[in-house]
């Protein structure tokens, strides 16, 4: 059996492991498509949103000014 020391020393390194693995994770960016890329959505590893497109085939341009304030030069939002 391993003493509570060395028990520690195992723990602390395998502590160490997972911030690490973390902060990989956070700093990656994901990216989810929809069928035929209709809309393309970016993540981060912790959740955060970086962006969202839309093709303009699934966006009335009225209905998306009008909630978003659209001003019909990009197609991208919450960027």
């Amino acid at each position: 059996m391993m003493n509570m020391q060395n028990m520690m020393k195992q723990a602390q390194k395998l502590q160490k492991q997972m911030e690490q693995s973390q902060a990989e994770l956070a700093a990656t960016q994901f990216v989810g498509k929809s069928a035929q890329d209709l809309v393309v959505a970016t993540l981060t590893g912790d959740k955060k949103v970086v962006s969202i497109d839309f093709n303009v085939a699934v966006v009335d341009p009225r209905r998306y000014r009008n909630a978003f304030g659209y001003d019909g030069s990009s197609h991208q939002c919450c960027n």
